[in-house]
């Protein structure tokens, strides 16, 4: 993927976050999705008093989720803390497939009952279930060691043909076998996906939208919760989503109905099969069949020959005014100048120009 499409994926963002009104709706969307949940606290908006310009929410007193000490002394546990967090991102990521796509100390707090309330839903992310369904592949790769599954979901994923395929599997490759020494619970999730994000920025290849904000979540996830307990394993909690999002494949839940329309298409294309044949038939039969041909590849060559037609009849006017000028010249046919006729004179003038801008157009290789 080039630097200007991830670019362009991140202006789209912050145009929207710019926006509060958008950012109320996040909120409301927020709150529904976790109505349910005890650990998870959304502030309440006042719609009355919000616009595009302005957000009016409710005041939430609570601990930067950073801030390790302070919530040790408020008596509650950062591991756990480091769980909860990792449980509510990874829920939305992976399960609603609508999550808080900036989650960095700034916007965490942590309430005084061991809640995490979520502040700044300007940015959000929106994760189709089949770009899900990919990212659980590559993930479940990762963890798994599995080079083949993460090349062959890369390029289902990528909209433009990867032209080295070998060296991106050596590539990535060599990055697997870095880890497949770690224990499990030294490999930092944040730093793996970070390396698989500049291997897919050094082939050039060009992921759909959304995948590259993804990444982006999960980097920040590590490192909030590495924060909090310094030996906390992200991937011993990723693995359980991963493989429900394996497990609950969109193409196969939706298998039955695919298979009915397309049951439904063949039937059609059947019923109007004898009235096409028919109108084909008769199109024949009355003379009206036109064959058009489109060729490719063919201007350079029809250039050449134009280019070569062009010179051809320059070199037969070159020689008719050679030929004519002399024997312009030696009839000795008035008016004269300097003893020899001028029209004679005019003649081999006008048969240099055109022999020196024809040999200027050789060396420079113009069409002529």
């Amino acid at each position: 993927m080039k630097i200007t499409h991830l670019v362009k994926e991140f202006k789209r963002a912050i145009i929207k976050e710019m926006d509060f009104s958008n950012e109320a709706s996040h909120i409301e969307r927020f709150s529904k999705d976790f109505a349910q949940e005890k650990n998870m606290y959304i502030p309440r908006v006042y719609r009355m008093l919000t616009t595009r310009r302005v957000l009016t929410i409710e005041f939430v007193n609570g601990i930067k989720i950073s801030m390790i000490d302070n919530i040790k002394r408020a008596g509650l546990d950062p591991h756990k803390i480091a769980v909860q967090f990792s449980r509510l991102l990874l829920t939305q990521l992976f399960d609603n497939g609508f999550f808080h796509a900036d989650p960095h100390p700034g916007n965490l707090l942590v309430r005084a009952d061991g809640s995490i309330c979520f502040l700044d839903f300007g940015a959000v992310g929106i994760i189709p279930p089949t770009l899900r369904y990919h990212m659980g592949i590559i993930l479940y790769g990762l963890v798994k060691k599995d080079t083949q599954k993460i090349v062959r979901t890369l390029s289902q994923l990528t909209y433009s043909r990867i032209t080295n395929i070998e060296q991106l599997e050596y590539d990535v490759t060599e990055f697997v076998e870095e880890y497949s020494i770690t224990i499990l619970k030294h490999v930092k999730i944040g730093v793996v996906l970070s390396q698989l994000a500049a291997i897919i920025i050094e082939h050039n290849i060009k992921i759909v939208p959304g995948f590259y904000l993804l990444l982006k979540t999960l980097i920040a996830l590590d490192g909030v919760v590495l924060k909090l307990d310094p030996d906390f394993c992200v991937t011993e909690y990723l693995e359980p989503y991963v493989v429900k999002l394996i497990k609950n494949d969109p193409r196969i839940k939706h298998l039955k109905d695919d298979l009915f329309f397309a049951l439904m298409d063949i039937t059609s294309l059947i019923k109007d099969f004898p009235f096409e044949l028919k109108d084909a038939l008769r199109i024949v039969k009355t003379g009206d069949l036109r064959i058009q041909f489109e060729h490719h590849g063919l201007e350079p060559m029809i250039n050449s020959h134009d280019q070569l037609v062009n010179r051809l009849v320059f070199s037969i006017v070159l020689a008719a005014l050679i030929i004519g000028s002399s024997i312009v010249i030696h009839s000795g046919i008035p008016p004269i100048i300097f003893g020899l006729p001028l029209i004679g004179i005019v003649g081999f003038v006008l048969a240099a120009i055109i022999g020196f801008g024809m040999l200027f157009s050789i060396i420079h290789r113009r069409k002529f």
